[in-house]
C-alpha cells in the first residue's frame, strides 16, 4: 500500500480477535484503495453498504439465526435492511442500519405481535445483534411465543 503497510483479512481477523469478543470480529472483510466519499465529503457508508451486500458473503453454519425467535428477526432485519445474507451475531448499524430503520424494526416487532409490548428504541443501541435482541427479550418476557400475525387475541375476545 502507499503507507508501506499491508495487511491481509486473515492479519486482521487475527488482531482484532485479540482485541473484541469472537461476535464482533467481522466474517468478511473489504479492503479499499480510497474510502468512497459522498458529494459533501464524508465517508459513503450507503455506497460501502451495497457494495458489501453485493458480494456474497457465505454465513457459516453456527452463525445463523437459531429458533423460531432469531429466525423471525433475520427476517425483519433482511427486509429493512435489504440484506440477504446474515448472522445472528450481525451487528444491526454495521449491517446497514440507521435510527429510522431502528424505528421501523421495533415498530414491526410489536405489529407482527412478536414483542408482547412496544420494545423501548435504546434497547437496539445497547442490543444490536439478532442473538442479543432476541435474548432480551426472552429475559424479559416479552415474546409472544408461537403467535404470529392475525391469530393473536383481542383482550377480552375468544
Amino acid at each position: 500500500t502507499a503507507s508501506g503497510v499491508s495487511m491481509t483479512a486473515d492479519g486482521l481477523r487475527s488482531a482484532l480477535s485479540g482485541i473484541v469478543p469472537e461476535y464482533m470480529v467481522p466474517h468478511h472483510i473489504e479492503f479499499y484503495e480510497t474510502m468512497p466519499v459522498s458529494a459533501n465529503g464524508k465517508i459513503d457508508r450507503k455506497t460501502i453498504i451495497r457494495d458489501l451486500n453485493g458480494k456474497s458473503c457465505i454465513v457459516r453454519e453456527e452463525d445463523l439465526p437459531q429458533g423460531e425467535l432469531e429466525i423471525r428477526i433475520a427476517d425483519i432485519w433482511k427486509k429493512i435492511l435489504k440484506i440477504e445474507n446474515i448472522s445472528r451475531n450481525d451487528d444491526f448499524f454495521t449491517a446497514g442500519g440507521d435510527s429510522l430503520s431502528a424505528t421501523r424494526f421495533v415498530q414491526t416487532l410489536q405489529n407482527e405481535n412478536i414483542t408482547s409490548e412496544p420494545l423501548p428504541l435504546r434497547t437496539l443501541f445497547s442490543t444490536p445483534t439478532i442473538a442479543s435482541i432476541s435474548g432480551y427479550i426472552e429475559n424479559n418476557n416479552l415474546w409472544v411465543a408461537g403467535c404470529s400475525e392475525g391469530n393473536s387475541f383481542e383482550e377480552g375476545t375468544l
